[in-house]
């Protein structure tokens, strides 16, 4: 099979080489993982399955290649605590030029150069070799297996777990492109992200969250997704009619599937086609517009949670709280000045009439304003207790009420009492 197709590829004309330009990514402005997308993030392995009807250029009975597995990574989230997952269609299919590309490059089984494999390509292309899933199923283009696991450190699904495919819209570009699937054996109790209820406006903030390009493996355990901020450039309108939203900074095939979410923490969009790094252009980059993706997963079974009552990401959650904080903050705030201006200071200046321990009228007053409660009673300034120890008079500080105080001019201590 491998000389047939090496004989079929030199029919074709030589092709110049192929000059790719490099250029190195935009950097992306720094963003901090937000834990709550990582844990509803999840990676799904996609397995396609199918084999192509090769010719014999001299005129021979045309072969069959063999059933030639076509593996792809990519990502989606939970959109609901049904085990529901959102992704884009590139993570599901392929269209049949690509599934040619691949077939022949995996019958070549490297005996091909990539500029083999392109002119091969183009002529299976220009004659529409036909491609099937296998010999059980030779209408449909390729048979597909499905597998899903979290990519949290602290998953719950840490080991590939099949999934089922629900709905997955035709790829075209220009189209909305939107995927859904679930696993085999829903799970209760996983986290998932919020869907805003409308699309973004140019000049919005917006951070998409994908799997960094060296992580397009089977490797585990596999690292965590990246957050890249940007803004929304544009929103055109595609000859499909439909509403995209293209946005900065430069992404990446990591970046395909993964969520695109405001300020709010909810998702606006699900990243459907980005811009190779060799180009500078960032209009390539779009993510689903969010109210087809919304009409999609709700005619598909989807209970989607209302925003209005918070993000399942602690964006979200984060805002809610410290809103909160700040809201009975100023409630508090707003008490103690109420009850401030009801509370009346006390009233300062002389106190009139006899004072409450019997100090003598006309005696010097206090000067300035005094407590509401009676002061220490001063010290007796009648006679010493032992001019009259015979009478067994207390001792001052034991007395409950001070003696009466002499007039204005003093107490002589030689008078006895009375006198």
């Amino acid at each position: 099979m491998a000389s047939r197709l090496t004989r079929l590829a030199g029919i074709a004309a030589a092709v110049g080489a192929l000059v790719t330009a490099t250029a190195p990514m935009a950097a992306a402005e720094p963003h901090l993982v937000d834990q709550d997308v990582v844990n509803a993030t999840v990676a799904i392995k996609t397995v396609l399955t199918a084999q192509m009807l090769i010719p014999d250029p001299d005129g021979g009975k045309a072969a069959w290649t063999s059933p030639v597995d076509i593996p792809m990574l990519c990502q989606g989230f939970f959109v609901d605590d049904k085990s529901s997952i959102a992704t884009t269609t590139g993570c599901m299919s392929r269209s049949t030029k690509t599934l040619r590309r691949q077939i022949i490059r995996a019958t070549a089984k490297g005996t091909f150069s990539d500029a083999d494999v392109d002119r091969t390509t183009d002529i299976a292309n220009d004659a529409g070799w036909t491609v099937r899933a296998n010999e059980a199923n030779p209408d449909s283009l390729y048979e597909r297996k499905v597998w899903v696991k979290q990519v949290s450190q602290s998953a719950t699904i840490t080991d590939w777990a099949p999934a089922l495919v629900v709905k997955v819209e035709d790829w075209v570009l220009g189209a909305s492109s939107n995927a859904l699937i679930r696993l085999s054996e829903p799970k209760t109790g996983l986290p998932f992200l919020r869907l805003a209820p409308t699309p973004p406006e140019i000049g919005q903030k917006i951070t998409v969250f994908g799997l960094p390009d060296e992580t397009i493996t089977t490797t585990n355990p596999m690292p965590e997704p990246s957050g890249k901020a940007g803004t929304v450039v544009a929103r055109p309108v595609s000859d499909k009619g439909v509403t995209q939203t293209q946005f900065s900074p430069q992404l990446s095939s990591g970046d395909l599937g993964g969520p695109a979410l405001n300020e709010r923490g909810e998702v606006v969009g699900i990243v459907n086609n980005f811009q190779p790094a060799s180009s500078s252009d960032a209009s390539a980059n779009t993510v689903s517009d969010i109210p087809g993706l919304r009409a999609f997963l709700t005619q598909n079974g989807v209970n989607l949670a209302d925003p209005t009552k918070g993000s399942g990401s602690p964006f979200g959650l984060i805002a809610a709280v410290v809103g909160g904080l700040v809201g009975l903050l100023l409630l508090g705030l707003i008490v103690m000045m109420v009850l401030r201006s009801k509370r009346k200071p006390a009233m300062a200046g002389p106190q009139f009439g006899a004072p409450p321990f019997g100090n003598a009228p006309g005696g010097p007053q206090p000067f300035g304003p005094q407590p509401q409660f009676p002061q220490q009673p001063p010290a007796p300034q009648g006679p010493p207790p032992q001019a009259y120890p015979q009478q067994g008079a207390p001792h001052p500080q034991q007395q409950p009420f001070p003696p009466p105080q002499g007039p204005q001019g003093g107490v002589n201590p030689n008078r006895p009492p009375g006198q």
